[in-house]
């Protein structure tokens, strides 16, 4: 569950001795595209080093759509693009790190 509503789930797993995690930002694909009963969801973590806490990288993981046919493929493609949207924004703004974008 995110935000009390069902959703599918994603995980940034890091070596504890060599990194830690930063800023997180979740997102919900229901929050930000029409598709209101989307269970997909996206999370996006700075990812630090664990000896002297400098900022490393970004990195964001997403669950998109699944399915064949081209209602799922729709939804994946405004999906993307509201995720894209949103990785941009976060990295354009602030923090000046690079990016790893997982799917």
């Amino acid at each position: 569950y995110y935000g009390g509503a069902p959703s599918d789930g994603v995980g940034i797993f890091v070596r504890s001795s060599r990194c830690t995690l930063g800023d997180v930002h979740r997102i919900r694909f229901a929050d930000i595209t029409p598709d209101k009963h989307a269970t997909q969801v996206a999370v996006t973590a700075e990812i630090r080093d664990a000896q002297t806490g400098r900022p490393l990288l970004w990195t964001s993981v997403s669950h998109l759509k699944a399915g064949g046919g081209k209602h799922n493929e729709s939804m994946r493609l405004v999906q993307g693009k509201a995720w894209a949207k949103l990785l941009s924004a976060l990295v354009t703004t602030g923090k000046r790190l690079p990016l790893v974008v997982c799917g």
